[in-house]
């Protein structure tokens, strides 16, 4: 193996750690802040908020997932490409915010929630912060400066979280989400422009932008169907059940995403631009996208099959009565995030080699058949828990969808796949059925959390360093260096 291919896998790996410890930490401070503010608040304002982020966050999507995703992947930049794409996801940003709020008005009646219109249109605010700082971002990212990222995550994190807290003890009600929301991505942009500058004046490059639009509006287009999907099964859920579940289904969402989607997402960051600096070597690619969902899943899978396991005694501990609704969803939510590392692996690897039509394609196949069999089991009337099953299911066949491509390019299959995660998922299922088995014990709720973090965490160290020495050593030595690069600096 070349030193430039070592250098480079070591720093994926050496940022994969970091984005995904930064984002652990973040979530972890983001998570305490919503147990905070669901003792204050109820399960109906985290409801109405999460109508309304069903909005925005599509909007929000496309600026993070669009565009800026070009200027990550070209191999080489020109003076005016930043200030270029800056100036386009500003005017897009722009745009739809005022598209917002021309239809805040339409949009609050249909959704039969008057307070909503407001709550919209002062929410729409993120978008703009959201654009101004994402060419930043996107130039971090691309330099694989990952460390820098992550401090300004967690500022962001901790200040808009005590201001939350605070205008909600203040009875600000449910304000008191909003403010939170919008005055993380104000912090956050603040501190990245602070961080990473550019020339903000400059000429726009048409044939930039041109080629940044050839490349990215198949993706944009892909993450807009799923995004609107996402969203659309919370408005579906707000109006078919209730406000309340909608808010247990918000809550234990975020929880979650805690756990998985933030990792992956964090992993996701990490692997493109190192993937994108070897798409034109096959077997590189394979060897390191195994490498990324390996080590991905030796993270994630071991918290999510502990959520799914310690979900009762959480919602006991943590929230008060009116909560103990989120608890099955919780429990649900926590498996089906299982599928969501190896969706990212696979459709990144589209998104590298630059077949954005196939990823485009495959998002459209995947849709219509969750269309189908949404709609199917709400004919039929289902229970929520029924629902959240039906999109397990669909997630599944999401994934098998997608492996199709990988086998076809680089040559990562079903089988290598499945043999690759068996051992994670083994070990996993053992420490989860170890904590699930000491909620027969007869304590009380926070003695048995206590417990069932303490076995779980204990079991899984202990399996992974018999039957998963790869991965272990893996975390291990980064981790260890990491520790002696801050004893070396103090």
């Amino acid at each position: 193996m070349s030193e430039n291919k070592t250098k480079l896998k070591n720093k994926a790996i050496s940022g994969m750690i970091w984005s995904s410890g930064g984002s652990f930490a973040f979530q972890l401070i983001r998570i305490v802040t919503q147990i905070v503010l669901a003792r204050l608040l109820w399960p109906e304002a985290f409801g109405l908020v999460a109508l309304v982020m069903a909005f925005v966050s599509v909007a929000n999507y496309l600026i993070e997932n669009g565009l800026t995703l070009f200027i990550i992947r070209k191999q080489e930049l020109k003076e005016n490409d930043a200030y270029s794409l800056f100036i386009a996801n500003m005017i897009f940003a722009f745009s739809i915010v005022v598209l917002f709020i021309l239809s805040s008005g339409m949009i609050a009646n249909y959704l039969k929630e008057p307070s909503t219109q407001l709550l919209l249109i002062i929410s729409s605010s993120a978008i703009l912060f959201n654009a101004f700082g994402s060419v930043h971002k996107a130039l971090l990212t691309r330099e694989l400066q990952f460390r820098g990222q992550t401090v300004i995550m967690l500022v962001s994190a901790i200040v808009s979280g005590f201001i939350a807290v605070v205008v909600s003890i203040l009875n600000f009600g449910v304000w008191s989400l909003v403010i939170y929301n919008v005055s993380y991505q104000l912090i956050q942009t603040i501190l990245l422009v602070r961080l990473y500058s550019f020339n903000y004046r400059g000429k726009i490059d048409r044939i930039f932008l041109k080629e940044a639009i050839v490349y990215s509006w198949k993706l944009m287009l892909s993450g807009l169907i799923h995004t609107v999907y996402e969203n659309i099964f919370n408005i579906i859920m707000g109006s078919l059940f209730s406000v309340s579940a909608l808010g247990y289904y918000s809550n234990a969402l975020k929880i979650r995403d805690g756990a998985a989607q933030t990792l992956t997402d964090a992993i996701q960051k990490v692997s493109f631009p190192v993937l994108s600096k070897l798409q034109d070597k096959k077997d590189s690619m394979l060897e390191t996208s195994r490498r990324i969902l390996k080590l991905s899943i030796f993270i994630i899978y071991p918290i999510l099959i502990g959520l799914a396991a310690t979900s009762e005694s959480i919602v006991k501990v943590v929230f008060n009565e009116q909560w103990l609704g989120m608890i099955p969803i919780m429990q649900i939510l926590a498996i089906n995030g299982l599928l969501i590392p190896l969706h990212k692996v696979n459709l990144n690897i589209l998104t590298v080699i630059g077949r954005t039509d196939l990823y485009l394609r495959l998002e459209i196949i995947k849709k219509f058949v969750a269309f189908i069999t949404i709609s199917l089991a709400l004919f039929v009337g289902v229970t929520l828990e029924g629902l959240l099953w039906v999109l397990f299911i669909n997630a599944i066949l999401g994934y098998i969808i997608n492996v199709h491509y990988s086998k076809v390019f680089i040559g990562y299959g079903y089988l290598d796949q499945i043999k690759d995660i068996s051992p994670v998922t083994f070990v996993s299922t053992i420490m989860g059925t170890l904590v699930f088995l000491c909620s027969m014990i007869n304590l009380g709720s926070l003695t048995l959390l206590i417990l069932q973090i303490g076995v779980g965490a204990l079991s899984y160290i202990a399996l992974s360093y018999f039957f998963l020495k790869t991965e272990f050593n893996d975390v291990l030595n980064i981790l260890l260096s990491m520790f002696n690069k801050i004893n070396k600096k103090r």
